[in-house]
C-alpha cells in the first residue's frame, strides 16, 4: 500500500495469523471486555519502524469487530502539504458525511471536508478550538452504540492540531465506551503527546505497550521454515528479530556472504547486498525528510561507520563543527541514530539503515569520503586497524604507502581476525603493480593464502599458495618451506591427501640437505598427513626423522610440536611408555618457551594439549590450550585509556569420573577402555582430579604445584 507521501509503507505484508505478541493480544482482549461493560479504554502502543504496531493495531480492530464494535482505522500525513486534523479526518470523515448540518456539525465543517464544502478557512482562535475539541468528542459518543475503537497510528507524524485534540480526548475522555488506542514512534513523537499519554485519564489507567523486536522462537515461525536453519539464524541477527526487515529481507531471497570465521554474518553482508525494494524505500524516505545538511551528515556517519562522533562528521562532511552538531542533533530527533550510553558517541538505529544510507550515496563521493575519513584517523594517531576500512576503498593503484598500511593492518589482525586480513591483503595486491616488486608481490600472496586457509577457505588458500609458489621459481628459503607445508595442510583440509603427500615429498628431495629444521619442517607435515590418512605407523617414522633432523638446531617450537606428534602416535600405537615419555619432553619445551616463540608455533599448544588428553592429563591439557587460546584471542592493540577488556569466566564441563558425571573409563580407545586411575601405566599426576584429601591430610602437591594453582577439572 502507497502512502499519500508515495513512499513504501514500512510494514509487514504477510497475511495470516499474527506471529507472537501473546502477551498484548491477552491484554486487548481484557481492554475490549472491559469495553463491553461500558469502560472507556485507552491504549498506547509504541515501538521502533517496523516492530510491528501497525499489524498490531490491525489485530485490535479484528478483535475489536468481531465483539460487535464499530472500528475506526486513521493515520497521520507523512509529508506533502499540512492539513489538519488529518488522522481524525482520515479514520471520521466517511461516517460523518451523511449527517445532517446544525449545532455540533457546524463546528465540525471546520474540521471534515465532508460537512463543508469550503473547509476550514483561516486560523481559528483558542475559544473555536476548544469548541471543535468538544464536537469531536460528542460525535464519537454518538457513534458509541454499543461502544466504538477508534486506531489511530504513526502519530510522531501528527500535525499541532491533530496533538491538541488528542491531548484534550486524554485528560477528557468521552463518556460513552470508547476505546482510543493509538500507535507511534516514541523517540520521533511530539513531547505534547507523550505528556498526554502520561497524564491521561479514562476508567482506567492507559494500557502502555513497548513493542521489542520478536525471539528467535518467533522469528521461527514467522519464517515458517523458509531455507535452512543456518540461513534463518543468519536473518535473525541481521535483522535484529525485527518483523518488517525479516518479512521483506525472506521475501527477497535475501542471502548473507560466506561466514567469515571471526565476523559476525549479521553484519558481514548487508554492505554488499541488495536490499529489497521495500526496505530500501521505507529507509530513505525517512533520510529524505532531513535538510540538505541532516542528509549530509547522515551519509558521512554511514561512511565513518558505528561508532561516530560529532567532529568526525565534521571532518567527513566538511561542516564546521556548529554545523555538524546540529546535524547530528537533527539525525538523532529523527531516530536514525542513537546515543551509545553516557559518551559522546552514537550509532545507527539499525545496521540496515547505515547500510541503506551508505549504498545510495554517491559512489564517487563515497571515495572521497573514505579518503577523509582516512587522513582524519590517521592525524589523530588511531590504529591501522582504524584506517585499513578507509584507505582500501579510498587508495588509488600505484598507491605504494596505502599498500603498506593494508599489509600492516593485516598482520596487526592476522590471528584475531583472519577474513578481515585476507580482505585488506585483497585490496593491497588489487593497489600493488607487478612492476614495483614482483618478490614483495609474491610475498603478499603466501600472506593472503595464509589469511584465507585461517578462515575456513582451504580451496582458495590452496590455489593462491600454489600460484605463489611458481612465481618463486627454484630458490629455497624459509618462506617457501612454511608454504609447502601450509599448502599440504590445506590439501588435507580438502581430503586430498595424496597431493599434499606428493609435494611435500618432491620439496624434500630438492633440498641439498636432509639434517636441517626446513627438512624437519616437511618431514613434520608428512607425519601429520600420514596421521590424517591413517597409518599411524608411517607417521610415527616421518615423525622420529623429523626428530633427528632437528638435531641441535634451535628449533623449539617445532620441536614441540613433534615430540606432540609422537606422542600421539605412540599413544594410539599402544607404546604408552614412549608416549608418556615423549609427552613429557614436549610439555617441558613449551613450558619454556616465551609467548613470542609460541605465537609463531601455536600447532605446538594444540599438539602437546591434545596428547594430553589422549593420556588423560585433562587439567594439564587445559591449561596448555588456554594458552594457546589466550594468545589467539589477546587484542591485537592495547585498549585505550579506561578501556579495559575483561574476560568472562570459563565454565568448564566437568571430565567424566568427576562426582555425579559418568564413570571413568566408559569410554573407547585403540585399547578397548580409556586408561583409570590407578591403571599400571598411569600416575596420580595422570588421574581425574576427583579426590579431595580427607581432613587434615593436607592438598597433594600435584594439585597446588607450578602452573596448577587454581585449576579444577
Amino acid at each position: 500500500m502507497l502512502k499519500d507521501a508515495g513512499v513504501l509503507d514500512p510494514r509487514p505484508r504477510r497475511e495470516g495469523s499474527l506471529v507472537g505478541r501473546e502477551q498484548e493480544l491477552t491484554l486487548f482482549e481484557q481492554a475490549l471486555a472491559r469495553l463491553a461493560h461500558g469502560s472507556s479504554q485507552v491504549i498506547e502502543v509504541t515501538g521502533d519502524p517496523g516492530i510491528g504496531k501497525t499489524r498490531l493495531l490491525a489485530e485490535l480492530g479484528r478483535l475489536a469487530a468481531g465483539h460487535g464494535f464499530p472500528v475506526l482505522h486513521g493515520q497521520a500525513q507523512q509529508g506533502g502539504e499540512r492539513i489538519p486534523f488529518y488522522a481524525l479526518v482520515d479514520a471520521l470523515d466517511d461516517h460523518v458525511a451523511g449527517l445532517s448540518h446544525g449545532g455540533d456539525l457546524d463546528v465540525l465543517g471546520a474540521v471534515f471536508p465532508s460537512l463543508s464544502s469550503s473547509g476550514r478557512d483561516g486560523e481559528t482562535t483558542g475559544l473555536e478550538r476548544y469548541r471543535v475539541f468538544r464536537a469531536v468528542r460528542t460525535l464519537l459518543e454518538s457513534l458509541a452504540s454499543p461502544g466504538l475503537a477508534v486506531l489511530l497510528d504513526d502519530l510522531q507524524w501528527a500535525d499541532e492540531d491533530t496533538t491538541g485534540l488528542l491531548a484534550q480526548l486524554l485528560r477528557h475522555p468521552p463518556r460513552r465506551p470508547v476505546l482510543l488506542a493509538f500507535a507511534y514512534r516514541w523517540r520521533q513523537a511530539p513531547a505534547r503527546l507523550r505528556a498526554a499519554a502520561t497524564a491521561a485519564r479514562a476508567d482506567r489507567p492507559p494500557l502502555c505497550l513497548r513493542l521489542g523486536p520478536l525471539s528467535a522462537a518467533e522469528a521461527e515461525a514467522m519464517l515458517a521454515g523458509q531455507g535452512s536453519p543456518a540461513w534463518r539464524r543468519d536473518l535473525y541477527l541481521a535483522t535484529g528479530g525485527n518483523p518488517f526487515y525479516l518479512d521483506a529481507l525472506a521475501r527477497s531471497g535475501w542471502q548473507p556472504q560466506p561466514r567469515d570465521a571471526d565476523g559476525d554474518p549479521a553484519y558481514s553482508g548487508l554492505a554488499s547486498e541488495k536490499l529489497p525494494s521495500a526496505v530500501t524505500a521505507a529507509l530513505l524516505a525517512e533520510t529524505g525528510a532531513l535538510s540538505r545538511d541532516g542528509q549530509l551528515a547522515a551519509r558521512s556517519a554511514a561512511v565513518i561507520g558505528d561508532p561516530f562522533c560529532i567532529l568526525s562528521v565534521g571532518e567527513v562532511s566538511g561542516l564546521n563543527q556548529e554545523r555538524a552538531a546540529a546535524s547530528v542533533a537533527e539525525l538523532a530527533a529523527a531516530d536514525l541514530i542513537r546515543p551509545i550510553g553516557s559518551t559522546r558517541l552514537f550509532s545507527f538505529r539499525h545496521a540496515l539503515v547505515r547500510s541503506v544510507t551508505y549504498e545510495n550515496a554517491n559512489p564517487a563521493w563515497r571515495v572521497g569520503a573514505h579518503g577523509r575519513a582516512a587522513a582524519a584517523l590517521r592525524d589523530c594517531g588511531a590504529p591501522l586497524t582504524a584506517q585499513a576500512h578507509h584507505i582500501e576503498r579510498a587508495a588509488e593503484f600505484g598507491d605504494l604507502a596505502a599498500v603498506g598500511l593494508l599489509a600492516e593492518a593485516a598482520s596487526t589482525v592476522q590471528a584475531q581476525a583472519p577474513a578481515t586480513a585476507a580482505e585488506w591483503l585483497r585490496a593491497a595486491l588489487r593497489l600493488f603493480p607487478e612492476s614495483a616488486g614482483p618478490q614483495r608481490r609474491t610475498t603478499l600472496l603466501f600472506r593472503l593464502a595464509f589469511a584465507l586457509g585461517a578462515s575456513g577457505h582451504p580451496g582458495e588458500s590452496r590455489d593462491t599458495l600454489r600460484a605463489a609458489l611458481r612465481r618463486t621459481g627454484a630458490r629455497r628459503h624459509d618462506e617457501r618451506i612454511e608454504a609447502v607445508a601450509f599448502c599440504a595442510h590445506m590439501e588435507r583440509q580438502l581430503g586430498r591427501y595424496a597431493e599434499g603427500q606428493s609435494l611435500l615429498l618432491a620439496e624434500l628431495a630438492a633440498l641439498p640437505e636432509q639434517a636441517t629444521v626446513l627438512a624437519a619442517a616437511l618431514k613434520f607435515q608428512l607425519g601429520c598427513t600420514e596421521l590424517a590418512h591413517g597409518d599411524h605407523a608411517a607417521s610415527r617414522r616421518w615423525a622420529l626423522d623429523a626428530l633427528v633432523a632437528i638435531g641441535q638446531a634451535d628449533a623449539p617450537g617445532l620441536q614441540t610440536a613433534v615430540l606432540g606428534l609422537l606422542a600421539t602416535t605412540d599413544a594410539t600405537c599402544g607404546d604408552i611408555p614412549n608416549a608418556v615419555a615423549h609427552l613429557t619432553g614436549a610439555a617441558a619445551l613449551l613450558d619454556g618457551m616465551l609467548d613470542g616463540e609460541l605465537k609463531r608455533r601455536l600447532d605446538a599448544a594444540a599438539w602437546v594439549g591434545w596428547s594430553e588428553l589422549l593420556l588423560e592429563r585433562p587439567v594439564r591439557a587445559l591449561r596448555h590450550l588456554d594458552r594457546g587460546l589466550a594468545l589467539v584471542c589477546a587484542p591485537a592493540w592495547p585498549p585505550g585509556p579506561g578501556i579495559s577488556r575483561r574476560r568472562a569466566p570459563r565454565q568448564r564441563p566437568r571430565p567424566n569420573g568427576c562426582p555425579g558425571c559418568r564413570p571413568a573409563g566408559w569410554r573407547r580407545s585403540p585399547h578397548g577402555r580409556w586408561p583409570t586411575p590407578g591403571s599400571r601405566w598411569t600416575t596420580q599426576k595422570d588421574a581425574w582430579p576427583w579426590r579431595r584429601p580427607a581432613p587434615g591430610q593436607g592438598v597433594p602437591k600435584w594439585l597446588t604445584g607450578p602452573g596448577q594453582a587454581g585449576m579444577s577439572c
